[in-house]
């Protein structure tokens, strides 16, 4: 018995809702969410070169990588959105919702700090740090205009992740996709309008600013939404509280570090090394690659828990299993993406972008590259975090990230765009396997014996989707957008069949099947 009031347990778990069919609710939702901003993202891209040009597209690129939501700045959480998830989560199963006002009060002060403090460090960039970066003289003013916008964006969206931790703690997932949902729709329409009627660079950039405050007010609806009641106070602020969220954090931020330096670094290279200018073609590269990432949040969301739980009753045969199918299924929807935009890269960026950036082709299929490695090793990394293994997942990924600074410095003199992706390119091949080396000795099993669960089968099947779209290319060579898309679909439908009645069991086929079927009654 708690002296807080309660939050019903449900809210974790409701009669009826088996784990599978909730955990495939939240992956859809996630999907579809990633599905719904990289399209926009598709859309507003060659509309946003068209009017703002090169340069200052560039220069947008450049200073986004400084945001809360997608760039440096999203370290700043220090690792306290995840702590706030467990211990929420935690508190929800006990019916504490004292315990949940603590947590949700006690990160909702940190966060308001750390906004004020990435507030001054971005008035510190704009001011000193833009002769560093290149940024070309008539593009200064504007530079410094939109990372104030930037500043803004945190001192508001950091506290914002309070709310967003809490919803996420009581998987409440559709309220949390919800503000996303209004989030997205204001930032595409207030950009649309910025480039519509020619106000520039630094409103377009004030869409991401507006967008955020729109999501953040989103958050904080839906967690009192959620939590009836729900108390944000001083008195509810404690210094246990807050100390639990920083311990339990420190080691999500390290490896968060690195995934945000990973994901960032190539920009700030270009533009030191090279030229801001460059910027624009490598977004275009790196938003074909990221579409092909969203298969790797799909497919990794649930494998997490499971893996905790199976791990903790010492179940190896179906962690195994959880491994090899898991890691085969990651692929089998990686592979005709990556090879698709592989042979389809210059045809698809001349009718997307516009033929001017038909010359990134090559950078971009060097970032495919990256996203198939990256797709062999999600599901390892994944069940070693579930295992509690997150220190040399951390050592890894440091490696990695160290590899690749150094190897993307070093080429990009060279080779320029080509270089930092390569250097990308360099570090994950490098790391990949050791992520798979690691999980093979948790379950001794080897290294044949995952080829032949995971890759193998597919590779028939691979190859003929790549044939098949060759020669559709090669007959029909595409003269618009809707055209490239239409011959992968043609090529994917003999991929598709190949692996569902050959590469998949009959066990298999049931399962996947069912699952879709009970998720769709449920």
């Amino acid at each position: 018995m708690n002296d807080g009031g309660a939050v019903e347990p449900p809210v974790l778990a409701s009669p009826g809702d088996a784990p599978g069919r909730r955990i495939f609710r939240n992956t859809l939702l996630n999907g579809a969410s990633y599905m719904l901003t990289l399209g926009l993202g598709f859309v507003l891209v060659p509309i946003a070169i068209h009017h703002l040009g090169n340069d200052s597209y560039s220069i947008w690129v450049l200073i986004g990588s400084f945001s809360v939501s997608s760039g440096y700045l999203s370290l700043a959480d220090l690792g306290l959105q995840q702590s706030i998830v467990k211990f929420v989560a935690e508190a929800s199963a006990r019916g504490d919702k004292r315990e949940i006002d603590r947590i949700a009060s006690s990160a909702f002060a940190v966060f308001c700090g750390v906004g004020v403090l990435a507030l001054a460090v971005v008035a510190i960039v704009a001011y000193v740090g833009l002769g560093w970066l290149n940024v070309p003289d008539n593009l200064r003013t504007p530079a410094q205009l939109l990372l104030a916008l930037i500043g803004i964006e945190a001192f508001v969206g950091l506290p914002a992740l309070a709310f967003e931790g809490t919803l996420e703690g009581l998987q409440r997932y559709a309220f949390i996709r919800l503000a996303d949902l209004a989030r997205q729709i204001t930032y595409t329409v207030w950009a649309l309008g910025a480039l519509f009627t020619g106000h520039g660079v630094v409103a377009f950039g004030a869409a991401m600013t507006i967008g955020g405050l729109v999501g953040g007010v989103g958050y904080y609806i839906a967690a009192r939404r959620a939590v009836p009641g729900l108390s944000i106070s001083i008195g509810n602020v404690e210094r246990d509280s807050i100390r639990k969220l920083v311990n339990f954090g420190g080691w999500v931020f390290v490896g968060k570090l690195n995934g945000v330096i990973w994901h960032q670094m190539d920009k700030v290279i270009l533009a030191a090394v090279v030229t801001s200018t460059a910027l624009a073609g490598y977004d275009v590269a790196y938003k074909i690659q990221a579409t092909a990432a969203v298969v790797l949040s799909i497919t990794a969301s649930a494998i997490m828990p499971a893996a905790s739980a199976l791990s903790a009753i010492k179940d190896n045969a179906r962690l195994e299993q959880l491994l090899l199918r898991g890691t085969r299924y990651t692929i089998a929807l990686s592979l005709p993406i990556v090879i698709g935009a592989m042979l389809m890269a210059k045809p698809f960026i001349e009718h997307w972008v516009g033929p001017q950036f038909t010359d990134v082709a090559a950078a971009t299929r060097l970032f495919l590259v990256y996203q198939f490695l990256a797709s062999s090793s999600a599901i390892a990394n994944t069940m070693l975090f579930g295992f509690g293994d997150v220190k040399i997942c951390t050592l890894y990924a440091s490696l990695a990230a160290a590899i690749n600074l150094v190897v993307s410095i070093f080429l990009a003199q060279f080779w320029g765009l080509e270089g930092v992706i390569a250097g990308t390119l360099v570090g994950h091949a490098i790391t990949t396997p050791l992520f798979i080396h690691r999980m093979m000795r948790h379950l001794d099993i080897s290294l044949g014996t995952f080829l032949r669960g995971t890759i193998v089968p597919l590779l028939p099947w691979a190859a003929a989707f790549a044939i098949v779209l060759q020669l559709i290319k090669s007959a029909l060579p595409p003269t618009n957008l809707f055209a490239v898309l239409i011959e992968c679909v043609v090529a994917l439908g003999v991929y598709a069949t190949g692996v569902a009645l050959v590469a998949m069991s009959d066990e298999e086929r049931r399962t996947v099947f069912g699952f879709f079927k009970s998720a769709r009654v449920t």
